[in-house]
């Protein structure tokens, strides 16, 4: 099960530009990629990205490289997952 540990660390991440918020959306995805056959891990990894992209990038949207990150790392059949990515509007 996701530690709470964990959950209370990706809810403190400053979406401010730096390399340590990239070094903290890596860690998000090893995460996910360790605990991605629970569906709660995997909604919480999508809103994350979802807030994650739109605080930090709101002058520059690579719809192409996006599309790619969504499709590569949540992509499944999950509705609640589906739903959370249908929230993000570049």
């Amino acid at each position: 099960m996701f530690e709470n540990k964990y959950i209370d660390k990706i809810n403190t991440l400053a979406f401010k530009e730096s390399p340590k918020t990239l070094l903290e959306l890596i860690t998000i995805l090893r995460i996910y990629d360790k605990y991605r056959d629970d569906e709660s891990i995997r909604i919480f990894t999508a809103e994350y990205f979802t807030r994650y992209h739109s605080d930090k990038y709101l002058h520059y949207v690579d719809k192409k490289g996006h599309t790619d990150f969504i499709l590569n790392c949540f992509f499944d059949d999950s509705k609640e997952v589906f739903t959370e990515m249908s929230g993000y509007k570049p």
